[in-house]
């Protein structure tokens, strides 16, 4: 019996223990309040991947041997095998932006500019047979027409022109001269440069040796009635050949004069000592004969650069070959005549 007893007893106990346990269960939910849905974007960790520094990388499918050690990892990665499969070389082209940011990518085409071969180099075969059947290409001209050919003046005509200054090449200066003639139009129609009218033109200094001729550059022209054109054209002879000719200096006499007259002078001292020779009473002049000698050297060094000098004179024909064409339709207008 009191076993029986204890063993309901007992039944109760564990009734009650399991219904307070779920009564606490319920009590810590409600405390806790309802669980938040779980949301459906997986949690993955973050690998931060160290900072290399890298140089550049060629896409050729291998990997370069840097000395530095922080390319360890990337030597393991193949197995210190260099050949990358395709899906490899696809990873590794992310690699190419590993540079630093104060770094800037390396164009690819100036990462092959190293496999290229050096063009500037002489190549052996320099007067080849492939070389010699390049042929030379001229580029073509286009055909144009005159607008106007009334007040046109064409490139290539002559100007005939009486100098009104003396020409002398010692100086670089200025020049002018006066038409001697009317200069009409292309068509020969229209007058557009009268008689008188003023060029003005310049000139440098100094000739080479053994020319004759000195280059003078006309630069503008003015008309009796008041029109002034920008000319630049060289000056010429009557048959056109570039140039000014006129009486030539070459300062013969004072290039060579000093220099001569020095050794004419060790030359007589030279006869006098060696009429004297034998005579113990003479005076020796050795060391001054020698003195001159070097100083008709040094004058003559100095004295042979002297340039020749031309002159022309005033009152001369000259020509002016024009070396553009001249348009006048600015200042002049065509108009019938009744």
């Amino acid at each position: 019996m009191i076993v029986l007893l204890v063993a309901i007893n007992g039944g109760f106990s564990h009734a009650q223990s399991d219904t307070d346990s779920i009564h606490h269960h319920y009590t810590i939910a409600d405390h806790l309040g309802v669980p938040p849905e779980p949301t459906n974007k997986p949690v993955t960790s973050i690998k931060t991947k160290p900072n290399i520094e890298t140089n550049s990388i060629i896409h050729t499918g291998q990997l370069d041997e840097p000395n530095s050690p922080q390319f360890g990892h990337l030597a393991r990665l193949s197995g210190q095998k260099k050949t990358l499969t395709p899906q490899k070389r696809k990873q590794l082209d992310g690699l190419l932006v590993l540079n630093n940011s104060s770094q800037q990518a390396v164009p690819r085409n100036i990462q092959q500019q190293d496999s290229l071969p050096d063009i500037n180099q002489e190549q052996p075969n320099s007067h080849s047979l492939n070389q010699q059947l390049q042929a030379t290409k001229i580029q073509g001209s286009i055909a144009s027409r005159i607008i106007d050919p009334n007040l046109f003046i064409t490139k290539g005509a002559f100007l005939d022109c009486i100098l009104e200054t003396a020409i002398s090449s010692d100086v670089a200066g200025m020049t002018r001269c006066q038409l001697s003639r009317d200069i009409y139009s292309t068509n020969g129609k229209v007058l557009l440069l009268e008689k008188g009218s003023h060029i003005v033109g310049e000139y440098q200094t100094g000739l080479e040796q053994g020319q004759a001729r000195i280059f003078v550059l006309w630069d503008r022209i003015e008309t009796p009635t008041g029109v002034i054109l920008d000319l630049a054209s060289p000056g010429t002879d009557s048959l056109g050949r570039s140039g000014h000719s006129g009486y030539v200096d070459g300062h013969f006499g004072q290039r060579f004069g000093s220099a001569m007259l020095l050794s004419l002078i060790g030359d007589v001292g030279t006869y006098y000592a060696n009429k004297s020779k034998g005579n113990s009473n003479t005076i020796q002049f050795g060391d001054t004969i020698g003195g001159t000698k070097d100083l008709a050297s040094i004058a003559l060094q100095y004295s042979i650069h002297i340039k020749p000098t031309l002159y022309k004179n005033q009152g001369e024909h000259i020509n002016v070959f024009v070396a553009r064409d001249l348009d006048f339709r600015s200042v002049y207008e065509l108009k019938l005549s009744q």
